[in-house]
């Protein structure tokens, strides 16, 4: 018997004392011959029909019953914590040629106007799943790659979607390596005409504060980033400045 199916096992028997219930009294509970389900909970061999039941019937879920060491189980996070978190590196001229010397990070709330563009072409064997190309890109995240793309040309841009236990998880190694203090800054780009036709307008600069993560050793390179906006566009970096949640 495998290791997650003792582990199932032995939840079910914990489960079922903690409601005073005997292996006779699940058995009833699910429809099912006590002598199956003892058979069942000694050999951890079950379909998972049965095993759904199980779970029903002891006001668990499935993973519930898997228990927490088994890295198998995809646990969904709720949905209020869904992200599509993007990951920027800083590449720049070193000794050694260009590297990634650095990364920072932020996530945007997967929500109704932030969400993966509809795929109806065929992937190819060797695409990802899902394709960059197809992850929301909005006028502040272009703004934030540009002001780090206008230094470092080579900087790359990679999302992934956080939906599961897993993903956070691979987030949170993310975050192991040491930090340093960046920033970038949005300043909307106001003419004469603009400020004539718009007058009385209260018009923001935007900081976004940035953890730089690096386990590369070399500190000769710009954690402070600047780039521009449209004016009239202030009201759109307003709102979805908002969304971002830097890592």
């Amino acid at each position: 018997m495998q290791e997650s199916e003792l582990n199932i096992m032995k939840k079910v028997k914990e489960l079922c004392s903690a409601k005073k219930w005997t292996i006779a009294d699940l058995a009833e509970a699910i429809d099912i011959h006590p002598q199956s389900l003892s058979r069942i909970i000694s050999t951890g061999n079950t379909r998972r029909t049965t095993l759904e039941k199980i779970a029903k019937a002891l006001e668990v879920t499935i993973p519930e019953l898997y228990g927490d060491d088994d890295e198998r189980v995809l646990r969904f996070l709720d949905e209020s914590e869904w992200s599509i978190l993007k990951i920027i590196t800083l590449n720049i001229p070193t000794q050694y040629g260009k590297q990634d010397v650095s990364y920072f990070m932020y996530k945007r709330p997967f929500a109704s106007n932030y969400k993966m563009t509809p795929n109806s072409e065929p992937i190819n064997f060797f695409d990802e799943y899902p394709r960059q190309k197809d992850y929301p890109q909005d006028e502040i995240d272009n703004l934030i790659f540009f002001a780090v793309k206008e230094k470092y040309p080579d900087s790359t841009l990679f999302n992934k979607l956080i939906l599961t236990n897993t993903d956070r998880d691979h987030v949170n190694r993310l975050m192991d390596p040491p930090t340093e203090e960046g920033k970038i800054t949005l300043t909307p780009f106001i003419t004469p005409d603009v400020l004539k036709s718009n007058p009385g307008t209260v018009y923001y600069r935007y900081e976004i504060p940035l953890k730089l993560y690096t386990s590369f050793l070399h500190k000769d390179y710009q954690k402070y980033f600047f780039t521009s906006f449209i004016a009239e566009h202030q009201y759109i970096i307003d709102a979805q400045h908002k969304s971002i949640i830097v890592l």
